[in-house]
């Protein structure tokens, strides 16, 4: 029991709080916007790979753990991207929304990824993979394989993010002259 410790309630709170959030975003109908499916994934990796380069015993002794994070991150990434379902409403703007299968998807897959991390990380400790540096792992892959899912779904996708920048630029333009007569 040396290593036991207990978590205070507003840590309980805000995991649970955040679960439900997360659950609620990929669950809910939302206009799909394209640079999230650029950016983030560039981001997630550049952290990833700053986070392992940190790995106490080295990448060698850490990497079965590594390798198993990837796959289940990239399996449950895939099969998120499969759920999503993409579609163009009357405005001409796609959409993202993840329904009741996402739902499903979530609820069966949410402990299992998490049993699966916490038998990683509780290998010994030469290993050298912490909690936070597995979560960061799935994540990363499983933000990999829904990105790559997504680029096969929406064939147009450059053309959408290029037509979402356009659309942001008129936004900001309509904004600067608004202020400017407001001004007058």
């Amino acid at each position: 029991m040396g290593n036991f410790q207990v978590t205070p309630l507003s840590n309980i709170v805000i995991v649970i709080s955040l679960i439900i959030y997360i659950i609620y975003i990929q669950v809910a109908e939302r206009r799909f916007k394209a640079k999230k499916y650029v950016v983030l994934p560039i981001v997630f990796i550049w952290l990833t790979i700053s986070v392992i380069k940190k790995i106490k015993g080295g990448i060698e002794q850490a990497a079965p753990g590594i390798i198993m994070l990837i796959v289940i991150g990239l399996i449950c990434g895939v099969i998120a991207g499969f759920i999503t379902k993409i579609y163009r409403k009357e405005d001409g703007n796609l959409y993202i929304k993840g329904g009741w299968q996402m739902l499903l998807f979530l609820i069966i897959s949410l402990p299992i990824r998490t049993i699966l991390s916490h038998l990683i990380t509780s290998l010994p400790q030469e290993i050298g993979l912490d909690y936070a540096t597995a979560y960061l792992l799935r994540l990363t892959f499983l933000f990999i394989g829904r990105t790559i899912v997504i680029y096969m779904r929406v064939p147009d996708f450059w053309n959408v993010i290029h037509s979402q920048r356009e659309e942001r630029k008129l936004r900001r333009k309509e904004r600067k002259l608004r202020r400017k007569s407001k001004r007058k």
